[in-house]
C-alpha cells in the first residue's frame, strides 16, 4: 500500500484549533509589526520628500526671480531693503543660495545618494546663474550653454558624464514643448553683452526659466525615487 503524503498526514494536526490559533498568532505577531513600520515608514519618507522639495522648489525659484530682478534694476524686487546697493543685494542673494543649496546637498546625501551627483550639478548652475546677474562672463555662459543644450543630461561639472538624473522626458509633455521654444529662443552671445542690455536682459529672463526647468527634472527624480533608511516593502527588509 502506497504511503500517505506529508500533508495527508499532517492535515488532521494543522486543522487542530490549538495549532491553528498558535500558528495565526505567530503570523500576526511577524506580518503585523511589518505593516505598521512600512506603514509609519512610507508617512515619514513621504513628509521627508514634501519638505525637501519644498525647499528645492522655492529656493531654485527664489534665486533665478532674484536674479532677474536684480538684471532689470528692481532691486526690492531682489530682496534688497531701502537704501542698499547693487552689489549689496547681489551679495545677499547669492549668500542666500549658497546656505539653502548647501543644506538641500546634506538631506540628499543621506537619504538620496544616488541623486547626489546630479544635485551638485544643478546647484553649481544655479551658483553661476546667479553670477552672471552682477557680471557677464565668456565662461560662465559657455558652460551654461552646454547644460542646456544637451537637455541636463550631463554633469555640469563635467560635461562628459551623465549626471545621475531621470530624463528630461519624463516631465509633462507640456514642459517639454516649452524648454524646445525656450532653447530656439536663447541667444547665448547676448549674456556677454552688458547687463545694462536690453538683449543680455531678454536671455537672462530665457535662461533663468531654462533653470527652472532643470529644476523640475530633480524634484520629478526624487519624488520617484526611494529615500534611503526606510522601510519599502517586505522585500526590501
Amino acid at each position: 500500500m502506497p504511503k500517505a503524503p506529508l500533508l495527508a498526514k499532517l492535515g488532521p494536526f494543522l486543522r487542530h484549533p490549538l495549532v491553528i490559533a498558535v500558528l495565526a498568532g505567530a503570523f500576526s505577531a511577524l506580518l503585523i509589526p511589518q505593516i505598521t513600520r512600512e506603514w509609519q515608514d512610507r508617512q515619514r519618507e513621504q513628509e521627508l520628500k514634501q519638505s525637501l522639495l519644498e525647499e528645492i522648489s522655492t529656493s531654485s525659484t527664489t534665486a533665478v526671480r532674484h536674479g532677474i530682478s536684480l538684471v532689470d534694476g528692481q532691486l526690492r524686487a531682489a530682496g534688497g531693503e531701502t537704501g542698499e546697493d547693487t552689489a549689496e543685494v547681489y551679495a545677499a542673494l547669492r549668500n542666500s543660495w549658497l546656505i539653502e543649496r548647501a543644506d538641500a546637498r546634506s538631506r540628499i546625501l543621506v537619504y538620496f545618494p544616488g541623486l547626489y551627483d546630479c544635485w551638485y550639478s544643478y546647484e553649481r548652475a544655479l551658483s553661476d546663474y546667479v553670477s552672471l546677474a552682477a557680471s557677464s562672463s565668456d565662461a560662465r555662459a559657455r558652460s551654461l550653454q552646454k547644460y542646456v543644450e544637451t537637455d541636463f543630461a550631463n554633469s555640469y561639472v563635467n560635461p562628459n558624464a551623465p549626471d545621475g538624473c531621470a530624463s528630461l522626458n519624463t516631465l509633462p509633455k507640456i514642459v517639454q514643448s516649452r524648454f524646445q521654444q525656450l532653447k530656439a529662443v536663447t541667444g547665448w552671445t547676448a549674456l556677454t553683452f552688458p547687463r545694462d542690455n536690453p538683449r543680455f536682459r531678454d536671455v537672462y529672463a530665457i535662461l533663468g526659466e531654462e533653470m527652472e526647468i532643470a529644476m523640475e527634472r530633480i524634484v520629478n527624480s526624487i519624488v520617484k525615487t526611494p529615500a534611503e533608511g526606510f522601510s519599502h516593502g517586505i522585500a526590501h527588509v
